[in-house]
C-alpha cells in the first residue's frame, strides 16, 4: 500500500509555499513534490515536500545540486511560516 500525502499535510504545505511554485512563482498546474524521493528513502514531512508546477518539476529530474537548493528552501519558508504565526496570527488573548 503506498504512503499517501495526507490532505491536512498537503494543505500545510499549499499555504507555507503561498499555492505557488517555489522555483518560478507559477499558480498554475501546482502540485506538491518530494524533494527526495520515496524510493531513495525520502518521508511524508514538511521538510521534503515543496510546491513545484509540472515544468520546474521536470528540470530538476534527478539534479542533486537543485534538490540540495530545494531542501534548504524548504526549511528557510518553514522557518518564515513559523515566523508569521507566531506573530502574525496567534490567537487573540481571552479577557474574562
Amino acid at each position: 500500500m503506498k504512503d499517501k500525502i495526507s490532505q491536512e499535510l498537503y494543505d500545510l504545505v499549499m499555504l507555507r509555499d503561498h499555492n505557488r511554485c517555489q522555483l518560478c512563482a507559477k499558480k498554475l498546474h501546482i502540485e506538491v513534490h518530494h524533494i527526495v524521493q520515496k524510493s531513495l528513502g525520502g518521508k511524508n514531512i514538511l521538510e521534503n515536500l515543496i510546491v513545484l508546477c509540472y515544468t520546474c518539476h521536470r528540470e530538476v529530474g534527478n539534479s542533486l545540486s537543485k534538490k540540495e537548493e530545494l531542501l534548504e528552501m524548504a526549511k528557510n519558508n518553514i522557518k518564515k511560516m513559523n515566523s508569521s504565526w507566531l506573530f502574525g496570527h496567534s490567537p487573540k488573548p481571552k479577557r474574562d
